[in-house]
């Protein structure tokens, strides 16, 4: 199966070849860390597009970069491999670069193909391939079937007292929880009025646990890239002071926080849900996901919550810092009179 592991050049040759030969190329592109279930029935759906079907390999550096130390957990040579046995891949490449749109302009596939759970807008070499003539296509993806999953599967089952004990230790240093809004205090629907104006949906259970949680000495602040009232009034009702809305680029942001408060980054925990959190992240002492986060940033944080996003999630991170910081049952106890 080797002889299907090509470089840039030589698939620059099938390509031309095939389409002089009236033949039509399909393309898509990953990281590919464990093959499960979800990659095979994708790759099977994505092969019916292309004559011939060229699937883009990240190199293990590319991956580091994108989600983080801890990945890839196989090596670049032996995802090639795995991916070149499977009978409805043609050829493989591995490519280096953060996105393939340099391939992808190299190569001008006549279909490029994703999965369903990337918004159409958001498709690296999308421009590139339309402007050819070519089209996108977004098949769907299975729900659940993740690496992310498969991992974090295999260390709740042999290793989820070592991790939580890591993840505890980070929380006791937590002196202030930074929240987006949207996806994770929320649902991440936005729904708007006949008005126009914007609606959202809290969960109250949520809303509790941050008053316990600021009752205890614990800071919150909200940071998201939209912009809305409902948000302030939310903040208000809540008592959270540390509002910053319409923020594009986050990490100046958070660096702003850090010195305008006084923290230092091993004192604050981040919880996001999309990609666009991750150069926060990595700056933060403590990283959380939501449940229902992409799946590439749930490959790159120090938690990932059981509970989605505008349900629960942010309550559970609240009780996780709370009991990491011996709190919980002072937090707790007028309940119990």
């Amino acid at each position: 199966m080797r002889d299907k592991i090509k470089s840039r050049e030589e698939l620059k040759e099938i390509v031309d070849r095939a389409r002089t030969e009236g033949r039509k190329v399909a393309f898509t592109n990953g990281c590919f860390d464990l093959i499960h279930v979800g990659h095979t029935r994708y790759l099977q759906e994505a092969k019916k597009y292309g004559d011939i079907f060229i699937v883009a390999v990240n190199s293990d550096s590319s991956v580091r970069a994108l989600k983080g130390d801890s990945r890839p957990i196989i090596s670049e040579d032996q995802r090639a491999e795995v991916l070149a046995a499977l009978g409805c891949v043609d050829y493989v490449t591995i490519f280096s670069e953060l996105d393939p749109l340099k391939l992808i302009t190299y190569l001008k596939p006549d279909f490029l193909v994703k999965g369903g759970d990337w918004a159409a807008d958001s498709i690296i070499g999308k421009e590139v391939v339309e402007a050819e003539g070519g089209r996108v296509i977004r098949v769907s993806v299975i729900e659940g079937a993740a690496t992310t999953n498969i991992v974090q599967r295999v260390i709740d089952i042999y290793c989820k007292g070592k991790v939580r004990v890591e993840v505890e230790k980070k929380a006791k240093a937590i002196r202030l929880l930074v929240l987006d809004v949207d996806g994770v205090m929320t649902d991440g629907r936005v729904v708007f009025a006949d008005s126009g104006e914007e609606l959202k949906a809290f969960d109250v259970k949520d809303g509790h646990g941050i008053k316990m949680l600021m009752r205890s000495g614990v800071g919150v602040a909200l940071l998201t890239g939209r912009e809305s009232r409902v948000v302030l009034h939310r903040a208000k009702d809540l008592g959270i002071d540390m509002v910053y809305q319409g923020a594009k680029d986050k990490l100046p942001v958070f660096e702003r926080i850090l010195s305008e408060k006084g923290f230092i980054g091993e004192e604050v925990c981040y919880v996001g849900d999309d990609i666009v959190d991750l150069p926060v992240m990595r700056r933060c002492g403590l990283s959380i996901s939501v449940a229902d986060a992409h799946e590439e940033l749930k490959g790159s944080v120090d938690y990932v919550t059981l509970m989605p996003g505008g349900r629960g999630a942010v309550r559970e991170v609240c009780e996780l810092i709370l009991k990491a910081q011996g709190k919980w049952e002072d937090a707790t106890s007028r309940y119990w009179k």
